[in-house]
């Protein structure tokens, strides 16, 4: 069972994720800002399920139209975990 501590932290990343999002569409120039992001990213689209899964996927995709977020992201192996998801989400 959770504890209301976990709880709180995955709606704060939730709600944390959907910030970072709305930043990324409304300051196209500034994604690289937040780079250091991507390895704990693709670590979270790999690890958890549903809502959690879905915003920090939709967060990593964002920042792989940036294109040293890109190069990043591959070395980590980021666009594999993204295309595996194709169909789960």
């Amino acid at each position: 069972m959770k504890t209301g501590a976990e709880t709180n932290d995955w709606s704060e990343f939730l709600a944390a994720c959907s910030g970072a999002t709305a930043l990324v569409d409304s300051f196209p120039e500034r994604p690289r800002d937040f780079q250091v992001l991507i390895v704990d990213l693709i670590q979270v689209v790999k690890d958890k399920t549903e809502n959690v899964r879905k915003v920090a996927a939709v967060l990593l995709a964002k920042l792989a139209k940036d294109e040293e977020n890109s190069k990043h992201m591959r070395a980590h192996h980021g666009h594999e975990v993204l295309m595996s998801l194709r169909t789960a989400l």
